[in-house]
């Protein structure tokens, strides 16, 4: 075999061994790939905040929290998400947690009044 055919022969492999990898990379993962991320939301009194929605920052997926305050997601992509609340009567909040593939997260979210009002005084004269 001359230089030329097995440099020929080495770009086929190198190519064939390329395309390999890409297409497993496509694969999707399975739930053994991935996480869950489960918590609670609280309001500052410490009560539960129900029926508020978690999201996760960038990806379409939502949760609604139970009457305790609960929330859980399933089959999370391993990685730093920012889960982020927002309600309009109890408030807002926000946690990073770091997902492992097979684990389980606990992230505890308190909620912050989306305003303050602060006391306004008035006085009068004579």
């Amino acid at each position: 075999m001359n230089l030329v055919s097995r440099f020929q022969a080495r770009s086929v492999r190198t190519s064939v061994l390329t395309l390999v990898g890409v297409l497993l990379s496509c694969l999707p993962l399975t739930a053994q790939d991935r996480g869950v991320v489960e918590g609670t939301v609280q309001t500052v009194t410490m009560g539960p905040a129900d029926q508020v929605t978690v999201r996760i920052v960038g990806q379409d997926r939502t949760a609604r929290t139970d009457e305790d305050g609960r929330f859980r997601f399933e089959n999370v992509l391993p990685g730093t998400h920012l889960l982020e609340v927002r309600d309009e009567r109890l408030g807002q909040g926000s946690e990073r947690v770091t997902v492992e593939a097979g684990r389980t997260v606990q992230v505890d979210i308190v909620l912050s009044p989306l305003f303050q009002i602060d006391a306004l005084v008035v006085t009068a004269g004579p």
